[in-house]
């Protein structure tokens, strides 16, 4: 009977996840149909990407089509306010890779990536040990990307990387 008490706790609790992410997921959508402002939408976008992935810090860049460069819109979470680089090309650094190959990126350790970071501040100075980066695919284009950071490594699910994923589209 204890067994099946926890169980049923256990369900509960990953029920209660669930639908706080289908209302995260409503209140972006919400933010993008209501608004015409892209910042208000970036906003919600990533408070609820730090609430409800638990990371550190998230941006977004977007992607400019005519100078094929990512351009930096908007973050939360950062402790020094310029990510001192604003702009990348497709290929460059850890977001123009996840842009240029249009799939995610993870690591565990920033500090042993073979991809160049190309914004040393986010180890140096912020010290973010983990990365994921996803690219922002509307209709088939690139619109952007969604990167999120931890202080500490990220013991991530499925479902977790599903959530981000979700995200992106």
């Amino acid at each position: 009977m204890v067994a099946n008490a926890l169980n049923r706790v256990t369900q509960h609790k990953l029920t209660e996840q669930r639908l706080q992410k289908i209302a995260a997921l409503h209140a972006i959508d919400k933010a993008i149909t209501g608004s015409l402002d892209l910042r208000v939408t970036l906003s919600v976008l990533l408070d609820q990407v730090i609430q409800q992935l638990g990371v550190d810090a998230s941006n977004v860049f977007l992607h400019d089509p005519e100078n094929q460069n990512l351009n930096y819109s908007d973050g939360v979470g950062f402790n020094f306010g310029s990510l001192t680089r604003n702009s990348f090309k497709l290929g460059e650094g850890l977001v123009g890779h996840v842009a240029l190959n249009r799939t995610l990126i993870d690591i565990n350790d920033l500090s042993k990536t073979d991809i160049e970071i190309a914004r040393p501040v986010l180890v140096e100075q912020e010290r973010f040990v983990s990365y994921y980066g996803v690219p922002l695919i509307t209709r088939g284009k690139l619109k952007g990307v969604l990167e999120v950071f931890h202080r500490q490594p990220l013991n991530v699910n499925s479902e977790w990387v599903d959530f981000l994923k979700a995200l992106s589209v």
